[in-house]
């Protein structure tokens, strides 16, 4: 079964992944009111950081990408994702054909890339895993895959502490 968090950061620059029930996404903005009561703050998932989601997750624990939609619609850039992205399917290699695209739209303040979408070829912590993440912080994610969830929480904040 899937599960829905939240991104946030806390006053001490912890990120912390909030699960976001089905009740909350009826009113996002009261649970986002309800966070910041708490001390917390919306983390918006850059296009860098989204970036270096997929290269530690294509890279490293050899998962596909699945999903890779935009905010402002481009058919042309679409279309040129599409063509690189059936070209990986075929070989792995020209993931760096994406990565060369993508890294022209991403700096530290883009959020051109909305949404991303990785799966796991191999299992990882004992199972097959499916994950994506927006760029307003909400993250789909199986909801027995806590460490997972540590790791790109981990991942995330470390590339906000970067940019303090």
């Amino acid at each position: 079964m899937i599960k829905y968090f939240k991104i946030f950061q806390n006053e001490n620059k912890e990120v912390k992944a909030i699960e976001y029930s089905e009740r909350d996404q009826k009113n996002y903005f009261k649970f986002v009111k309800t966070q910041h009561e708490k001390g917390l703050r919306q983390v918006i998932i850059t296009s860098e950081i989204m970036l270096e989601i997929l290269k530690k997750y294509f890279i490293d624990y050899n998962f596909d990408l699945v999903e890779l939609s935009f905010v402002e619609e481009d058919s042309e850039l679409d279309d040129e994702i599409k063509e690189i992205l059936a070209k990986i399917e075929k070989n792995r290699a020209c993931f760096i054909k994406l990565l060369e695209k993508l890294k022209c739209i991403a700096n530290n303040s883009s959020i051109d890339i909305e949404n991303i979408e990785l799966k796991s070829t191999e299992k990882i912590y004992d199972k097959y895993v499916v994950f994506s993440i927006r760029v307003n912080g909400i993250l789909l994610i199986d909801e027995n895959n806590k460490e997972l969830l540590k790791e790109i929480t981990n991942l995330i904040g470390s590339k906000l502490y970067e940019n303090y």
